[in-house]
């Protein structure tokens, strides 16, 4: 059923003469009606929710910094645990897509927003505020950029303000935020001498040992040729040897100085004798190669993958015995950074008949345009323990058109149910043999259902919809959360009955942080962009007009009302 126009408008006069929108800020909703919801009120109202909303968001700017600190580097912690299960995050920040993600971000898409609706005022407090307290290095550099471009001098002081913080990870956001800066349009030729000035004492006398390598990044990122003398200089000598790597991937890769590339093959191909190269900082060398498409990096690789491995007494004599297995992180290699050349050095790897390996290098295959070893990889979805291997063959069959790996990670996120479920297959492996225990099994459980719920929804077919819905009812509210935005952003019609259920869900964390607002409001809109004729929409819209969130139910009404 749809609304009806006069009583949708009455209650939406109700909610902005109670001033309801104040009770916290929503971007979704802020988003709508600077965009698409512009001609769906009439302005005054329009307005009225607007400075209400702007006004909520004031509050949430208003919060004491050293307590909107400590809850933000908290929120982030836990997402990062929750999605992750322990795994390292690359320096600088590949911030997880969590459902703590999303609401971050979309406070920062919201801040944009602003600033080009004229909030000019409005928008640079933000900004000030969440270069300063945000908890994700890559949200920060992009309001520091906003605010470079209305304020060019205070964005300037505000960061180079953060150098002086006692927190380490404070510091090394501030000196990578500025290299953003610097190569901002908007960043004149005495600021980039000033950050330049920043970047290089960072890189002298004690500060080099603490925030070397992000006053490196730093200077990559600012794109600055005065970079490249400091950057050669920091890849001779052995007191710069933690800070090499990162400096030859500087050179290499942003000011396309070849000059490392002799260094690079050195480290790759080092032996175990007499070399001090770990097997991490050979591999991190020899992608580094594939990165820059050298011949070398090829070489390399070749060389790795037709090695024969050694077994039983011989390992155990060998003095590089306990040198970890890097093949499939090289195979990975090849298919994300490989040019033709990739496939040639994997037809020639070796590798134990009917192992995991040969069948990652047959969906390697796959993913690089060639069918030739397709029967091999299909082999993946027999392998109840090999989960993660059979969604991303899911997903390369389906970009080629083939959807035949549906059902088989349709049945992964079904049975990888929350705790208390019957364990079969993988999770009853992990559960009894994992290093970690339950708790690593459950981690695992988590990932297992997220990658699954990511992976469904850029297949985008109705097959997968149950899945999806069923993963709505997972105890944990970030795996229940990307089910919810996974079927948002389908667009096949068949979702909106999901789309219904997870209207109905609480995406309220175990740390209290809750993620519901900002998912139904997600949800709402998604639906109103995309499935307005199709069946069961009216009733949707219908029933969010009734949330108790009072930013959802505005949002609701508003794409119910008017033309």
């Amino acid at each position: 059923m749809g609304i009806a126009a006069g009583a949708g408008a009455a209650q939406i006069d109700e909610i902005l003469e109670e001033k309801k929108l104040k009770g916290a800020f929503n971007p979704v909703l802020l988003d709508y009606l600077l965009e698409e919801g512009a001609e769906r009120l009439p302005e005054a109202q329009r307005l009225e929710a607007i400075d209400q909303i702007v006004a909520a968001l004031k509050a949430d700017i208003d919060i004491q910094p050293g307590e909107q600190r400590a809850a933000a580097l908290a929120s982030a912690g836990g997402a990062l645990a929750e999605l992750l299960g322990g795994d390292a995050v690359a320096a600088g920040g590949a911030a997880a897509r969590g459902a703590a993600f999303e609401l971050w971000e979309s406070w920062v898409d919201s801040a944009f927003v602003l600033q080009r609706a004229g909030y000019r005022d409005d928008a640079l407090a933000f900004f000030e505020h969440c270069v300063a307290e945000f908890p994700y290095l890559e949200l920060q550099g992009r309001c520091a950029l906003g605010l470079a471009k209305a304020n060019p001098d205070g964005a300037l002081d505000i960061v180079m303000a953060l150098l002086d913080e006692p927190s380490a990870p404070v510091v090394d956001a501030a000196l990578r935020i500025l290299g953003d800066l610097a190569r901002s349009e908007a960043a004149t030729d005495a600021q980039r001498d000033q950050i330049f000035a920043a970047h290089k004492a960072h890189l002298e006398g004690l500060k080099k040992s603490s925030h070397g390598e992000a006053a490196i990044d730093g200077l990559v990122r600012s794109r600055d040729p005065r970079a490249v003398p400091l950057l050669q200089n920091l890849t001779r000598g052995f007191m710069n040897a933690s800070l090499k790597p990162a400096a030859q991937r500087g050179l290499l890769l942003t000011f396309d100085d070849r000059s490392v590339v002799p260094q690079l093959e050195k480290t790759a191909n080092a032996g175990s004798l007499g070399s001090t190269a770990d097997p991490w900082e050979k591999h991190r060398a020899g992608v580094l190669l594939l990165r820059a498409g050298e011949e070398a990096g090829y070489g390399w690789a070749a060389k790795k993958l037709t090695k024969k491995q050694k077994k039983g007494l011989a390992k155990r004599m060998s003095l590089s015995a306990d040198e970890p297995d890097l093949r499939p992180q090289i195979v990975d290699a090849l298919v994300e950074f490989g040019d033709g050349r990739a496939l040639g050095v994997l037809q020639k790897a070796i590798f134990e008949r009917g192992s995991w390996l040969e069948t990652r290098i047959a969906i390697a295959f796959l993913e690089l345009g060639d069918s030739s070893r397709k029967q091999t990889a299909l082999r993946a979805f027999s392998e109840p323990d090999w989960g993660f291997t059979q969604i991303r063959l899911a997903e390369t069959l389906a970009a080629q058109g083939n959807l035949s790996g549906i059902p088989a990670i349709s049945r992964l996120g079904t049975s990888a149910q929350s705790p208390g479920t019957k364990k079969r297959g993988f999770l009853k492996t992990l559960a009894a043999g994992s290093s970690g225990g339950a708790e690593a099994a459950e981690q695992r459980r988590k990932r297992l259902r997220i990658a699954v719920a990511r992976a469904l929804s850029r297949i985008d077919s109705a097959e997968g919809v149950p899945v999806l819905v069923g993963i709505l009812d997972d105890k944990d509210s970030a795996v229940a959360a990307t089910a919810a935005y996974g079927l948002a952003r389908m667009s096949i019609p068949e979702v909106v009955p999901g789309l219904r259920k997870a209207m109905t869900r609480d995406y309220r964390s175990e740390r209290g942080q809750d993620s519901s607002p900002l998912v139904w409001a997600t949800v709402v809109r998604r639906a109103a962009n995309t499935f307005g004729s199709a069946s069961g929409y009216g009733d949707l819209i219908a029933e969010a007009t009734q949330s108790r969130e009072p930013t959802v139910a505005f949002l609701a009404l508003a794409v119910g009302v008017g033309p």
